[in-house]
């Protein structure tokens, strides 16, 4: 099997999460045997017609330009999500296991559970980090679009707040987010991170979010729903009136001016009962998995007994 997930350049903390995670459950002997020509589709919302593409003939890659790669016949989803309200592909190259969450599901006809960054618990290196003391009172994520439009020095000079870019690699950025006491976040696996990690966060929306403003919508509420969560606390910049960022030096102060006014924003969480119940979900499609493509497990917790 090989590994489909958008490569981002710098790199993306939620797309990094995919190499991060089954590298470590999956990514040995047997799963790069097992059906050469099947792709495995995980973290992030690409079920869409761009990922379905390349299923169709060897040509040049609709994702990652000017590359080719080999015809695949199929692929699995462990988790994925769709990014609009509809989506057209052949059922006969797709063996969905799970998808991301309810939105997900009424696309695909496929059972739900959770975004697959929630197999994060089930590695043997989240104990580690879990252990980890506290050393931020507050920690920002920005979306990774923005990770170089904004002086995040600046930013931080003047709220005391830890800046966590998404581009830093996965375990640095983990244990920050576990180190945190509260996560505000532009980018959706960077709240996702601290649910898994049990820190209260915040979603930061910029307008910049609203150039495709269903995506952003479907995604969010789809893993919202997934983890039944009715409403997210949000903090919403309003004058961002330009696509050119760095110019905008009205956005960086209200930002700064959001950043040091959070004591009227209430943040969330999903519930222990909920996030519990996920793991167990997922924990009993990593045994299936195996089971049905003889893929033996790598480095797991206890949980999969």
């Amino acid at each position: 099997m090989n590994l489909l997930y958008f490569k981002g350049h710098p790199p993306n903390f939620g797309d990094e999460l995919n190499w991060y995670i089954f590298e470590s459950l999956f990514m040995n002997d047997d799963f790069k045997a097992a059906e050469p020509q099947t792709y495995f589709m995980g973290v992030g919302s690409i079920l869409h017609p761009a990922y379905f593409e390349r299923f169709r003939s060897e040509k040049a890659d609709p994702v990652t330009v000017g590359t080719v790669e080999p015809v695949m016949n199929k692929a699995v989803v462990f988790g994925s999500g769709v990014r609009e309200h509809s989506l057209d592909y052949n059922p006969e190259t797709l063996d969905f296991r799970f998808v991301r969450g309810p939105i997900s599901s009424q696309q695909t006809g496929a059972k739900n559970i959770a975004d697959a960054a929630y197999l994060l618990p089930l590695m043997k290196e989240h104990a580690t980090i879990c252990a980890m003391h506290k050393k931020h009172k507050i920690s920002f994520m920005p979306y990774f679009h923005h990770a170089f439009s904004l002086d995040y020095a600046k930013i931080a000079e003047e709220t005391g707040i830890n800046i966590i870019q998404p581009y830093a690699d996965v375990d640095t950025i983990l244990r920050e987010i576990q180190q945190s006491e509260l996560v505000i976040a532009g980018a959706m696996h960077g709240c996702i991170a601290a649910d898994i990690y049990r820190v209260p966060w915040i979603r930061l929306r910029l307008k910049t979010h609203e150039a495709n403003p269903v995506v952003q919508t479907v995604k969010w509420r789809d893993y919202a729903q997934s983890m039944e969560m009715d409403t997210l606390s949000t903090i919403r910049m309003e004058n961002e009136n330009t696509l050119d960022i760095p110019t905008n030096a009205a956005l960086q102060q209200e930002l700064i001016d959001a950043l040091n006014g959070l004591s009227s924003v209430t943040p969330c969480m999903s519930s222990e009962r909920v996030y519990g119940e996920r793991i167990e979900q997922l924990a009993e499609e990593v045994q299936s998995f195996s089971k049905d493509y003889s893929v033996a497990i790598n480095s797991v917790r206890t949980i999969l007994r």
